[in-house]
């Protein structure tokens, strides 16, 4: 059930979570993935949607907000911490989420487009301690 969580996005599907499932040492196929994600929508932590993006249909499970099962986390933290899941949530999702599902999903209203965005990716430099940049001499 934590894979199920633990996947980038506000979304996981089967896939998502098979991509996890060397981390967690265990087979997920998709008859154990429904049923961990009908176990997570009896507990209240998100819904299982069966979702058609136009060739095919997938079973996605659309996670709660992390504001919606803080509460829960809190009370059960085996499952995994809020701020591992906060983080989780807040990253792009993974390719098993395509844009067919992504349109499927906004279009029917059932996630909102902004939980699609993508970050921006940023390049940091980090410079030797004995090496700080040194200002440009003005040239006027």
């Amino acid at each position: 059930m934590a894979g199920i969580l633990l996947t980038p996005g506000p979304v996981s599907t089967h896939t998502g979570v098979q991509s996890l499932s060397r981390i967690f040492r265990i087979s997920v196929n998709k008859a154990r993935f429904i049923v961990a994600a009908n176990r997570l929508e009896a507990a209240n932590l998100g819904s299982l949607m069966v979702v058609d993006a136009i060739s095919k249909s997938s079973h996605v499970f659309v996670k709660k907000t992390p504001a919606d099962i803080e509460p829960y986390l809190k009370a059960n933290s085996d499952l995994c911490s809020l701020s591992e899941y906060k983080w989780k949530f807040e990253l792009p999702p993974p390719a098993p989420i395509t844009v067919k599902m992504q349109n499927a999903l906004v279009g029917s209203g059932i996630v909102p487009a902004e939980h699609f965005k993508k970050q921006e990716k940023r390049t940091i430099v980090i410079l030797p301690s004995d090496r700080s940049p040194k200002p440009e001499p003005d040239l006027l």
